[in-house]
């Protein structure tokens, strides 16, 4: 599969996720087999503005895999603009966020607020493409709510503007995270187009990912939730998507390294105060599924330094060695 002149393995790729998709997870995530990664969401207006937080969000190409930068807003004049002005950063291709649906990126006309307007969500495309020196990607959802599935029409329109690959989400804006996919509707949008698509929500596992790709013709996945506490996952879904045997359960060891290493990485990347407390809900994150995973997660949010987390560790082999976990 390719994304314009990138070439992509065979495989799920990891979901952009603001506030968890730093460099350190996303190079977990690669290290576990996922074939492209994509930074946390960028404000193109934020960008055009010389902002150095979100020039920093943008940086930390992940090595291994493909990386692409995710920019967000509403103006195709000022998204091409802030295109312009990182055309040196290092990355492989360009992401438009016409997806998010959280409530202070869709009042400003940003997000999934683009598929209210199909022709805007266009031009918007039609901007970064013209802009760019390099692919454009989306991540799309379904439609704003039920009475406005545009999402068809804003994929043509996306393909029609040079666009190269597709993220769908297969909810609605107003459907947020639940209740369960669609997979009609990403059927229909894939059918649509030509360019690759890719199926997004609710993959936790093979079984979910080989479901998605024969109800909707998808040409592959991307996981966003289901890696946050279990880089793993992407063994697992690769190894379904390849026709190969499952790999072994990741041990209780290997998952606290997992831990361990992102949480080391976070603060060499923001310094130990502001990555501890982004850490906290990382830490929570793995302890899913433990023996005394409610007092783990409390413990986690009391951290406030790295050396903080040796202690919980502590705690976690004492409490699944007494649960009988391995």
């Amino acid at each position: 599969m390719r994304i314009g002149t990138v070439t992509i393995e065979p495989g799920a790729a990891l979901a952009p996720m603001a506030g968890a998709g730093d460099g350190p997870m996303r190079a977990l995530c690669v290290q576990q087999g996922a074939v492209f990664t994509v930074s946390e969401m960028v404000s193109a207006k934020a960008l055009t503005m010389n902002d150095h937080k979100s020039l920093r969000l943008l940086r930390g190409a992940t090595k291994g895999a493909p990386y692409g930068v995710q920019l967000f807003g509403h103006e195709p004049e000022v998204l091409a603009e802030a295109v312009r002005r990182i055309e040196a950063e290092t990355f492989a291709f360009l992401d438009l966020n016409l997806g998010c649906p959280a409530q202070k990126v869709v009042s400003g006309g940003a997000g999934s607020a683009l598929l209210k307007d199909p022709k805007k969500a266009g031009a918007f495309a039609a901007a970064a493409v013209g802009a760019s020196h390099r692919p454009v990607s989306v991540k799309m959802r379904i439609g704003w709510d039920e009475k406005a599935l545009t999402g068809t029409e804003v994929a043509k329109r996306c393909e029609d503007a040079g666009v190269a690959l597709l993220a769908v989400h297969a909810r609605t804006r107003a459907e947020q995270y639940t209740p369960g996919v669609h997979y009609e509707a990403a059927a229909e949008i894939k059918r649509a187009v030509s360019i690759p698509v890719l199926f997004n929500g609710d993959i936790t596992c093979g079984a979910d990912a080989l479901h998605a790709l024969a109800e909707t013709g998808c040409d592959g996945v991307m996981i966003g939730r289901a890696a946050q506490g279990n880089p793993f996952v992407f063994r697992e879904v690769n190894a379904a998507l390849r026709a190969e045997p499952a790999p072994p359960p990741p041990t209780l060891a290997q998952r606290m390294a997992a831990l361990e290493t992102q949480v080391r990485g976070m603060c060499e990347e923001k310094g130990e105060e502001v990555a501890m407390r982004a850490a906290r809900g990382v830490v929570g994150a793995y302890m899913h599924g433990l023996h005394g995973a409610a007092a783990l997660r409390r413990q986690a949010y009391a951290l406030t330094r790295f050396s903080d987390l040796e202690g919980l560790l502590d705690e976690v082999y004492r409490l699944q060695a007494r649960g009988g976990a391995g």
